[in-house]
């Protein structure tokens, strides 16, 4: 089997960019055959500045939460919308999704208000 230490630094940026556009946009790029350890450090470094200007404002940290990623809020006040936009999110896909929606898979807002002690 193959281990990642086997792999060379450009296999090893290729599975990691991969993943990491996956992550972002939903689906794995169609493109890198050519590209070289250059290409794949730059657009990551590119990939990660988007999500830095993301968090820059309360609305693109929640577009990164309803994306799945973990933002966090410092203000209380913040915290607070947040979680009520979660719990929002979970009432709308309960209703929509019905028991295609796991709610013990899915939830975020019990997360959030632990993790904030909000609890």
């Amino acid at each position: 089997m193959l281990k990642w230490e086997d792999l060379s630094e450009l296999e090893q940026l290729a599975t990691t960019y991969s993943d990491f556009h996956k992550d972002m946009y939903g689906f794995r790029p169609r493109h890198g055959a050519e590209w070289t350890v250059e290409d794949y450090k730059k657009a990551m470094a590119e990939m990660h500045a988007s999500i830095d200007r993301q968090q820059e404002t309360f609305a693109g940290r929640e577009q990164l939460r309803e994306d799945g990623w973990c933002a966090e809020e410092t203000d209380p006040e913040l915290q607070k919308r947040a979680v009520w936009l979660a719990e929002e999110r979970d009432r709308f896909k309960q209703e929509r999704y019905g028991d295609y929606w796991d709610p013990i898979r899915d939830a975020e807002a019990p997360g959030m208000k632990k993790r904030w002690n909000m609890e």
